[in-house]
């Protein structure tokens, strides 16, 4: 019984002892936003509304990702930049038939400037032409979740794209 308590109380102390690879939980701020973050993970859905005279068309797809290698860097003075990029593999059903299609990407943020809605956890990015924004889930100390929505309109289609991503520092 002896042996069983002091070896139960010697796993508690190491595991306590351990270090947390998660982070601490942070509040969301400029302070804790800053800096560079590594996209790690991206999963989502995509709408492409297609514009024929009058009539229009309602395609919907799933969204996968491979080769991931894009960095957001937000800096102090509100400004970002980012650079990589990731292959989009895009499946829709289209008049009842499957297709899959591989879209690689580059510089998807852009470069531009930032602000944070606290109160709404939304991290807002404006490259000088649009507006688009992470609406955080969680952060720790090194790494953010959140849902980052696209939009983008001309004059016979629109998409629209909602990401899951999962950043790191």
């Amino acid at each position: 019984m002896k042996k069983t308590f002091f070896f139960l109380l010697s796993l508690l102390i190491l595991i306590s002892a351990c270090s947390d690879e998660e982070g601490e939980v942070v509040t969301i701020a400029d302070e804790t936003v800053v800096g560079a973050w590594k996209v790690s993970s991206i999963t989502g859905d995509m709408q492409v509304i297609s514009y024929i005279g009058e009539d229009s068309l309602l395609l919907d797809a799933d969204l996968e990702t491979e080769n991931i290698d894009l960095i957001l860097d937000l800096k102090e003075d509100h400004t970002f930049t980012s650079s990589g990029g990731f292959d989009m593999v895009i499946t829709m059903d289209v008049l009842g038939q499957t297709t899959t299609q591989t879209t690689p990407t580059e510089n998807v943020f852009g470069q531009g400037t930032w602000q944070l809605d606290a109160g709404s956890k939304r991290l807002i990015l404006n490259d000088g032409s649009i507006e688009n924004s992470l609406n955080i889930k969680q952060m720790t100390t090194n790494s953010m979740q959140g849902t980052y929505d696209y939009v983008d309109t001309d004059l016979t289609m629109t998409h629209q794209l909602s990401f899951d991503m999962e950043f790191s520092k």
